[in-house]
């Protein structure tokens, strides 16, 4: 009998053995890889620190408002926890059926978008189970995702962490909710925008409300000076909700996030879901951590935030007073005046006021007895309104190639109209364009187009011709507003003539 029961175990422990030495592509829960270094791996040391940070201080946002996406930074624990805590504390008691965390890949390089292709992941809190459902419809849906492990790998000398970070967070603020882990290889505009529609195509599929939560610290090792400037600007973006523009401040490195697609991606989703407000909850740099603070010559720059849908939406643009508007038009006046006749005074251009001192970009129209002479301005601007009107109407006045450079001679022949444009907002579906509302910018591969709000209405068009025009303009095909690759966005504006 001894000898019977010594051979069972013998057995037993040889196909615990088995178990152990099985190869990662044959398990299918992840496991923790990063504990013990980003954060405790002791289920009560972990448990309670968590709840330290939940509970440090009190929630800001109404539970009448709906939150649709969390933006949670991803390093250690000691240094930005308790900001993660700051947007986590949020979302405790409500309701979802799943959750999206989106992380960058920080460890291997790929292309396109990896959702995760096992069972789990796994914390010393328990397991975060996945929504198979949910994960096979976006991997579908996409042009360039994949149900993978890349990005998700453990067997090798680094992992990657950016998700796991955020599972014991949601293992307690939202116990027993299925996750999709989804780890993007491809840090760009197209792969964040790839991902948005397909996001946005799965959860109306499913049927299920889902929590987006976007995985990304800021700028990295810059001093706490330079730092904080950094990221303020990166946040007026985002509270302005202008991922456009952030889009094209992280491509060229003016602004910094390791996870800048996570990020834009959640924005356009949470936007297209019914989002309208975006909420900065707590920033702090790796040197203001109450639990281990860096040296303030090096450190990294960490936002928590939400993105609801609010009583009180964003406000798109201002209501120009009547003397804001002349100011503007004397400015453009100005502005081109001086240009053609190479007058260096800038004295015009010292302008306190509130409205004209806002970010917000703009085209200057010039006409000639009525007809147009030269239309040119930007869809996005890191300058004051009224540097911007002066800075449009100067281009306008000497490099619109369809008209040539305006002259001396016809300067007092000239009328101005200056229109203010919103932020950029994705369009994902042609029946949210409203003729004489919404202005229309296209983009497809290296070419762009765009017409003011007012162009369709002058020219009498319906919708189908004002996309067609709109793709000519661009040096497109007619109907290349239907190419899937086509990004189209709207904005409003206000215009002064």
């Amino acid at each position: 009998m001894i000898l019977l029961i010594l051979l069972i175990l013998l057995t037993a422990l040889n196909n615990l053995q088995s178990q152990d030495m099985l190869p990662e592509e044959k398990i299918s829960y992840r496991p923790a890889t990063v504990a013990g270094s980003f954060y405790p791996d002791d289920k009560n040391e972990l448990l309670s620190l968590i709840n330290e940070y939940l509970n440090k201080e009190k929630s800001i946002i109404s539970k009448k408002e709906e939150i649709f996406a969390l933006i949670v930074p991803h390093a250690g624990y000691v240094y930005s926890g308790w900001v993660a805590g700051g947007a986590y504390r949020e979302v405790v008691g409500r309701k979802y059926d799943a959750i999206v965390v989106i992380g960058p890949s920080h460890i291997c390089a790929f292309h396109g978008i990896s959702v995760f292709d096992g069972d789990a992941y796994t914390t010393p809190l328990g397991v975060s189970k996945i929504d198979k459902e949910l994960a096979k419809a976006i991997a579908k849906n996409g042009m360039n995702i994949k149900i993978s492990r890349e990005g998700h790998n453990w067997n090798t000398s680094r992992s990657e962490h950016c998700i796991e970070v955020q599972i014991p967070f949601l293992q307690v603020v939202l116990p027993d909710v299925p996750i999709v882990p989804i780890i993007i290889g491809s840090s760009d505009f197209n792969t964040a925008d790839d991902l948005m529609l397909s996001l946005i195509k799965s959860i109306k599929e499913t049927n299920k409300k889902v929590l987006l939560v976007a995985s990304t610290d800021l700028s990295h090792f810059h001093s706490q000076k330079q730092a904080e400037s950094l990221d303020h600007s990166l946040i007026t973006d985002f509270e302005r909700y202008d991922y456009l523009k952030l889009s094209n401040d992280i491509f060229i490195q003016k602004k910094e996030a390791c996870g800048g697609a996570p990020l834009l991606t959640v924005m356009m989703a949470a936007e297209q879901l019914g989002a309208n407000n975006s909420m900065p909850l707590k920033y702090a740099t790796s040197a203001d951590s109450p639990y281990h603070a860096t040296d303030t010559t090096r450190v990294v720059g960490y936002l928590g935030a939400a993105l609801v849908k609010s009583k009180n939406p964003l406000i798109e643009l201002p209501q120009f007073t009547e003397e804001e508007q002349e100011l503007l038009k004397q400015t453009a006046e100005t502005s081109i005046h001086n240009k053609i006749l190479n007058i260096k005074d800038t004295s015009y251009l010292n302008i306190k006021n509130e409205n004209l001192n806002l970010q917000l970009p703009a085209f200057v129209t010039i006409k000639k007895k009525g007809k147009l002479r030269a239309c040119m301005g930007h869809t996005t601007s890191d300058f004051p309104l009224f540097e911007e009107v002066a800075l449009s109407a100067q281009i306008a006045s000497t490099e619109d190639y369809r008209f040539g450079p305006i002259t001396k001679k016809e300067l007092d022949s000239l009328n101005f109209e200056i229109t203010v444009l919103s932020r950029m907002t994705r369009v994902t579906d042609f029946s949210q364009i409203q003729i004489g509302r919404d202005g229309l910018y296209i983009r497809l591969n290296r070419n762009g187009g765009i017409f003011l709000p007012q162009v369709p209405v002058e020219q009498k068009w319906n919708l189908t011709e004002y996309l067609e025009n709109l793709c000519h303009k661009a040096g497109l095909q007619n109907n290349d507003y239907l190419n899937p690759k086509a990004q189209i966005f709207s904005f409003r504006a206000f215009v002064i003539d």
